[in-house]
């Protein structure tokens, strides 16, 4: 509903970093998970005769150690790193959904439990917690979803406290004390009113949060406690590019572009989302 209401509105320069933005994430998801399911021999193709070859009209992004094209790496790496990210946001929206929800309902004993966790919590690096936790099962994180906790249950603090304040707005509303002097029971408060206007909030949170957890998968995998060879990431692109930065520096440039070119392209796409959600929000109140 968001962006159908976004794509409607009248064109001009506010709304064109955003199509841009929409434009570039659409492009990126469709073509990097395609790569991914569709084309898994290319990247099992090697040739000595083509190591650490520069960019060219033959492959665009050069050639890595073992012979193969860089730009589908770059690409299989892509679709890894925003899996991750979409994996990871779902698991600390539903970490978040509840003890935000939960501190936001019962907000006075559980609340201010909830607030002095919260900021203990939230005053831990969440890049260095994620890397604690990675460290206890460093044999085992091969596996993508492992990868995906360990980042998702390290940055829901922030995604929590937006929630409970909506919920303690939401519930000094005319319609929620409407709604308790018509009988509605506490379920029924909750799956008829909290959960439909938190829809917008939560869905504006998670966008806003994805371009952190990129950023943590990255710096992860780039220090050796995320994803791991023969699996492929940014961070592990960026890895193995520094390792040959004075020889071969576009093997950190191109997938430091795409990195840099999504998570402006996130923010963006957050902010135009939190913009129209906050005139919304206005126009209703």
């Amino acid at each position: 509903m968001i962006f159908k209401k976004i794509q409607h509105s009248e064109w001009t320069l506010q709304t064109l970093p955003f199509s841009l933005a929409l434009l570039w994430l659409i492009l990126l998801v469709s073509v990097s998970f395609v790569v991914r399911w569709d084309a898994k021999m290319m990247f099992e193709v090697m040739d000595v005769n083509h190591v650490y070859k520069p960019p060219s009209l033959q492959f665009w992004m050069g050639t890595d150690s073992l012979g193969r094209s860089y730009f589908l790496r770059i690409l299989k790496g892509s679709g890894v790193s925003l899996l991750i990210a979409f994996l990871a946001s779902i698991l600390s929206l539903l970490i978040a959904l509840v003890f935000g929800g939960l501190a936001g309902w019962f907000s006075k004993g559980f609340d201010l439990v909830f607030s002095v966790i919260l900021n203990v919590w939230m005053s831990l690096p969440t890049v260095v917690l994620a890397s604690l936790v990675a460290l206890v099962f460093l044999e085992k994180n091969e596996s993508l979803l492992l990868v995906s906790t360990m980042i998702g249950v390290t940055h829901w603090g922030r995604m929590a406290r937006i929630i409970r304040n909506e919920i303690v707005r939401l519930k000094e509303k005319e319609f929620m004390a409407a709604a308790q002097l018509l009988g509605g029971g506490r379920l029924h408060l909750i799956r008829k009113h909290l959960i439909p206007h938190l829809k917008v909030v939560m869905g504006v949170t998670a966008v806003y949060q994805l371009p952190s957890l990129i950023l943590s998968e990255s710096f992860m995998s780039f220090i050796g406690l995320g994803i791991q060879p023969p699996e492929t990431s940014w961070g592990l692109l960026l890895q193995e590019g520094w390792r040959n930065l004075h020889v071969y520096p576009h093997m950190v440039f191109f997938p430091a572009f795409f990195l840099f070119l999504t998570i402006l392209s996130l923010n963006q796409l957050s902010k135009s989302l939190e913009r129209h959600s906050s005139n919304s929000s206005a126009s209703q109140n």
